[in-house]
């Protein structure tokens, strides 16, 4: 399987397997408010049921003034059986919903039964009549009524706890799935992703472009050789002072553009030549010079496009490549960046002053130009301008007094 497939594939159940644990915890919860909702009511029919004996106790003791009692025990009769059956057929005023587990629903329809053919009518009976018969046969079971709802509630805490516990069990089982495929993904993509890169290192090898130590620094490294390898191929690209790039990989990218199908293409270079670098590493030393050349780069990648690059050729002499462009239009870039540079040299910040010289020249894709042609017209250009200038910069670039 390709690796962008197998890295969309194991994306993609690693977001369903985090979907479903999502919805796996909002079931659950959503559950558990049912759950509590279904103890609370039927401690609710366990209240009810010492309430409404009591009522029945006061108003067949009295014969008089049991006005407010009769209206609580029909209310608490009401009452009784609205929560029984919101707990067997569910309701959404009360926050439950249908009750199919069945050793409970087995238990509250008996409880139900009990109630319809026994309690019910022997408390509607004290209501009516205030008879005291059917006070003391409620009295005379209501303990062993009220166990059964104790027993109802027992055998549904047990179901409910029983469920959050499945579910904590599949919470631990999807995450272990996710860890494990997340592990899967990342050994296998960087095993796929390591075989191309040792098979680029033998080429190097072959070519000489990487020596044998390093290979074998490379190949030691259990953790650490994609980031070795990485950092090789910056080195090999790239110029390790100004992280432009280096002349082995500039030039061949600037061939390929020049010769490239697109014939209204044009681009201009520009030579670059520090003036007085050497004079800057021998009287101030080389950590200077270094910031001088770090400085005039710097300083031309920010007002740059970002098609456009610089190649570092060697020493103090740069390579600009400017895409697009005609020579006028390369020369006002280049008077746009000399203006930094005397800025720079204005605020007297540095030890030493930047003085660089410089040459353009264009070309159009379809002249077919040839790159080593290009670079040395701009590089006479250079030297043409770097002997029109009226002070020897070799021996000014230094302020008085140094550092």
């Amino acid at each position: 399987m390709k690796l962008k497939y197998q890295i969309f594939l194991s994306q993609g159940l690693l977001v369903f397997l985090s979907v479903l644990i999502i919805v796996l915890n909002i079931g659950t919860l959503s559950s558990m408010e049912n759950d509590a909702n279904f103890i609370n009511l039927s401690g609710k029919l366990r209240a009810l049921s010492y309430k409404m004996a009591y009522l029945s106790t006061i108003i067949t003791g009295q014969d008089e003034g049991v006005f407010n009692e009769r209206n609580e025990l029909i209310q608490s009769i009401e009452s009784f059986d609205r929560i029984i059956e919101g707990l067997i057929h569910g309701s959404s005023d009360l926050g439950t919903i249908k009750l199919v587990y069945q050793p409970t629903l087995e238990k509250i329809q008996s409880i139900k039964s009990i109630w319809t053919e026994k309690y019910k009518t022997a408390y509607l009976a004290v209501y009516s009549s205030g008879r005291a018969e059917p006070a003391t046969i409620i009295s005379q079971d209501i303990l062993d009524y009220v166990k059964s709802i104790d027993s109802m509630v027992t055998t549904y805490s047990k179901y409910s706890m029983d469920k959050v516990v499945k579910a904590i069990y599949m919470n631990g089982i999807l995450i272990l799935a996710i860890v494990l495929i997340s592990s899967y993904s990342f050994l296998t993509a960087e095993s796929k992703i390591k075989k191309p890169v040792y098979a680029l290192l033998e080429e190097l090898k072959e070519m000489d472009l990487i020596d044998k130590d390093f290979a074998k620094e490379i190949n030691l490294s259990k953790k650490n050789e994609l980031t070795a390898m990485s950092s090789y191929i910056d080195e090999l690209l790239y110029d390790g002072l100004t992280k432009v790039y280096n002349r082995r990989s500039g030039l061949p990218k600037l061939s390929r553009m020049i010769n490239s199908d697109d014939e209204a293409k044009i681009y201009s270079l520009c030579y670059i030549d520090i003036n007085g670098l050497k004079q800057v590493n021998d009287q101030l030393g080389h950590k200077y010079g270094d910031d001088l050349i770090k400085t005039v780069v710097d300083v031309v990648k920010k007002q740059i496009r970002g098609d456009d690059f610089v190649i570092r050729l060697g020493g103090d002499e740069f390579l600009l490549v400017l895409q697009n462009v005609d020579v006028k239009v390369a020369e006002n870039i280049w008077k746009r960046i000399s203006k930094v540079y005397d800025e720079i040299n204005e605020s007297l910040v540095k030890p030493y002053i930047i003085s660089v010289s410089h040459g353009i020249v264009s070309c159009y894709n379809k002249d077919k130009c040839d790159v080593d042609t290009l670079i040395k017209i701009a590089d006479e250009k250079m030297y043409e301008e770097k002997r029109e200038m009226k002070e020897d910069v070799e021996f000014s670039v230094v302020r008085k007094g140094g550092i």
